[in-house]
């Protein structure tokens, strides 16, 4: 049985990489929103409206940051029953 995990543990490595973009970004535009001299309802509507986004975008990094962890647990679970069935093989094989 051949079984091959590393494109599902690159797939994790990849959406946790993108986790700390999309948080990263999010840093990037709070701080260059915080640096706005702007004034006024329309920009505390504009910070409000910010805000609301940036935890949007905090939840999306922390998804995918779920999703990483499934697809390594989901690698792992597949290279156990991987090696169970190549023992099984092995077993069977030496009794004929």
């Amino acid at each position: 049985m051949l079984t091959d995990t590393t494109g599902i543990r690159q797939l994790a490595r990849r959406m946790r990489e993108r986790a700390e973009e999309i948080r990263a970004e999010g840093a990037r535009v709070r701080r260059r929103a915080e640096d706005v001299p702007w004034q006024g309802r329309a920009a505390e509507a504009m910070r409000t409206h910010l805000a609301v986004r940036l935890v949007t975008l905090a939840a999306t990094a922390d998804l995918h940051d779920d999703a990483a962890e499934a697809l390594e647990q989901h690698a792992g679970a597949v290279d156990a029953v991987a090696g169970l069935a190549g023992g099984l093989v092995h077993k069977l094989e030496s009794l004929l």
